[in-house]
């Protein structure tokens, strides 16, 4: 059995975000881990003209990790771990978390059965080269979704992906 060093949790801002978090740090303290946590804001520039005043880009996007950070904050104090490492990455989805895996170098990363952000697909993220991870991946089964329309769109993005 693998010993975790570094655990990462990849969220969303979301209660099923508070359920990844608490098995991570239930992982973090089985294994006295070093746990951080994640969140992705999948961020395209071009549309910040409905702001008044009129943002850049850059501003934006900066306003939105300040706003996403305060919200990581609050979501990882109402589970008991606020001194736990936040990250929050403003970009394409696939290379934000290719490039918070990276960075960070987890052994294991814990995401929610709901928005594995492709991490059950190493090759979608990673490229064609990466048939293995060098990292273990837990989802977290979460709740299934109670309205049609969450599953319609799972249904939908699973047949065109």
């Amino acid at each position: 059995m693998r010993h975790y060093r570094n655990i990462l949790a990849i969220i969303d801002i979301s209660m099923n975000g508070e359920l990844v978090v608490q098995r991570a740090l239930t992982m973090a303290q089985l294994y006295n881990a070093t746990l951080a946590t994640a969140t992705i804001i999948d961020y395209t520039p071009g549309y910040e003209s409905g702001h008044a005043p009129f943002l850049t880009p850059t501003q934006a996007c900066d306003a939105l990790i300040k706003q996403f950070s305060g919200k990581l904050d609050l979501l990882l104090s109402r589970c008991g771990a606020a001194d736990v490492e936040s990250i929050v990455a403003a970009g394409d989805l696939k290379s934000s978390v290719a490039d918070v895996v990276q960075s960070w170098q987890p052994d294991l990363v814990v995401v929610g059965s709901h928005e594995t952000f492709g991490l059950d697909q190493p090759k979608s993220i990673f490229g064609r080269k990466a048939i293995t991870l060098p990292f273990d991946v837990l989802v977290t089964q979460l709740a299934p979704r109670k309205n049609i329309g969450g599953r319609l769109v799972h249904t939908i993005t699973a047949a065109f992906c």
